[in-house]
């Protein structure tokens, strides 16, 4: 696909050396011409376009379908990108019975003007690619983009080289939030929420997770998170008081074999974690195998590791994750716990939620406890556990038995 195409072009050229460009194209109106034309010549018009743009790009293969109406083509600098618009205008207009075909515009990528190589650079010009082809709608003709491609590229590139350092460097920090007993308000665990360094992109660690996933570095920061709060547990020695510390791990790394062959080597060379570490499986990108998934699951409680469902409720496939993969604990997203205080019908699938969960032996931790009523509000419900304000801010976990 065109994915691969960038992939495969611009993560082996040295940075400032690349000799073609990358342009991204939007169609005008193409929807309202589809309207137009009979099922066979929307077709025929499709495939004319796609023949066009492969022509023109290297090797004649380097072009895209983005969305319904955008598209894109690498291509050498001789190509004349207006050329190209005005051709594709010229086979809509010739297709549309009404002869009024579509304004065909264009944004050039400047490439040549990032500071970035190799796959990182790949990476970036794919999520700005990506971006680029989400965009719904446009309110003129001339509006590619809310704003320029290649500003958006840049602002992609520094935060693409943000979030590799950050990684690669492990430079960033960690906060831990306690998981506290409903029932006696006892700590039964804390969560290591990550905490990053001042940057001039000002990336909170919720975008910086979203982004990790965004340009599929998702797995080695998960890793980097685990290796750091690994040695912060293993700095206690055989000091068994310590409480278990629970790390969040993305659905797409539990389906990478090599995040699941470096966890299990990090966990071979510090066996004194086992009972202080859990894991907390978050739905922030979908899990596409759930079957794989399960196994990876089960090996670590077969190790003595806890494991964690994390923002149940949150998403449509959340009733389906429960029953393709056996947990100790399933956490229930913040909002979700909002929404129930404030509507009984919302409140009967919370209370419903947590029998399923007793029922299958499940562990409920509630998030976002913010206030006493919410507090009541879920003791009520069953829940057996929370995290929140409530409870005070994360901080460092300074010692063992030490509440942040």
């Amino acid at each position: 696909g065109f994915s691969n195409c960038v992939s495969n072009y611009f993560a082996t050229v040295p940075v400032g050396l690349h000799q073609g460009g990358l342009t991204l194209l939007y169609m005008h109106n193409l929807s309202d011409l589809q309207g137009r034309l009979l099922p066979a010549a929307w077709s025929q018009l499709q495939r004319r376009i796609g023949a066009f743009l492969d022509a023109v790009s290297i090797e004649g293969n380097a072009a895209g379908h983005l969305s319904f109406d955008r598209f894109g083509f690498i291509h050498d600098r001789t190509v004349d990108v207006d050329d190209v618009c005005a051709h594709l205008a010229e086979f809509t207009r010739t297709a549309d019975p009404e002869n009024k075909g579509c304004a065909v515009v264009s944004d050039n990528v400047a490439v040549h003007e990032i500071e970035l190589a190799g796959p990182d650079l790949a990476r970036a010009i794919l999520y700005t690619i990506r971006r680029f082809a989400l965009v719904q709608s446009r309110s003129a003709v001339g509006d590619v983009s809310t704003t320029n491609i290649s500003t958006q590229l840049r602002v992609a590139a520094d935060r693409t080289r943000y979030v590799v350092s950050t990684i690669t460097g492990a430079d960033f920090g960690i906060a831990y939030e306690p998981i506290v007993s409903l029932v006696d308000g006892s700590v039964h665990h804390f969560e290591a929420l990550l905490r990053l360094n001042d940057h001039p992109g000002e990336l909170s660690p919720y975008e910086f997770i979203v982004f990790a996933e965004e340009i599929d570095l998702i797995t080695e920061f998960d890793l980097a998170m685990c290796r750091k709060a690994v040695a912060k547990l293993a700095s206690y020695g055989a000091d068994d008081s310590i409480k278990p510390v629970a790390i969040n791990i993305s659905g797409r790394s539990i389906n990478s074999l090599s995040f699941v062959e470096a966890l299990n080597a990090l966990l071979d060379r510090h066996p004194s974690v086992r009972g202080r570490l859990m894991f907390e499986i978050t739905e922030s990108a979908r899990i596409s195998d759930l079957a794989q998934a399960n196994e990876f699951i089960q090996a670590l409680r077969k190790r003595g590791f806890q494991v964690c469902l994390d923002d149940f409720g949150a998403g449509e496939a959340a009733f389906e994750y429960l029953r393709e993969l056996e947990v100790d604990f399933v956490k229930i997203d913040g909002q979700y716990v909002t929404d129930a205080a404030s509507n009984s019908r919302d409140k009967a699938f919370l209370i419903a939620m947590s029998g399923l969960c007793h029922d299958l032996g499940i562990t409920t931790i509630a998030e976002g406890i913010e206030n006493d009523s919410i507090l009541d509000f879920l003791r009520g419900c069953g829940i057996t556990y929370g995290q929140g304000y409530v409870f005070g801010s994360p901080e460092g976990l300074a010692a063992p038995n030490s509440a942040p």
